[in-house]
């Protein structure tokens, strides 16, 4: 596989494989291993490990982008600010669909709030006509 590695060949492999796990594992927030072999099929391998660790690198920023987004969402609905969403994507399905359902929940909310705001204005001015428009899909506080 590495044809006649010497013991140099496989310092720089360990030293590759030791930086990269500092990377996945997040003690370091990038990956960038210059370093060369006498050996260009070990050459070759690093480099194809290299292209792996970049695109993963390039997927875990896409994941820190929406989770950051989400944090910042969150806030703004805990203040009662529901102009907010999360814009940014991920290829990491998990992450997407967490974002996804923050956005139709603060759609929901936002929905329901400027509904009960409208009716409370209605009534503050003694017109009692307008009903609140009870969704079936609400349950438990909200209901009530």
């Amino acid at each position: 596989m590495f044809g006649m590695a010497t013991q140099r060949d496989l310092e720089v492999m360990d030293k590759f494989f030791s930086e990269f796990i500092q990377f996945v594992t997040n003690k370091s927030n990038s990956f960038d291993f210059n370093e060369k072999s006498s050996n260009s099929n070990v050459n070759s391998i690093l480099n194809k490990w290299a292209v792996m660790a970049s695109e993963l690198d390039r997927r875990s920023k896409d994941d820190m982008k929406v989770m950051g987004e989400i944090v910042l969402t969150t806030d703004k609905v805990e203040q009662g600010i529901y102009k907010c969403r999360v814009n940014a994507k991920t290829g990491n399905p998990m992450i997407q669909t967490l974002a996804n359902t923050i956005n139709k929940m603060v759609d929901v909310t936002e929905k329901n709030m400027n509904e009960l705001r409208s009716v409370l204005k209605s009534y503050t001015t003694n017109d009692f006509k307008p009903l609140i428009d009870i969704d079936p899909m609400l349950k438990e506080d909200l209901l009530k």
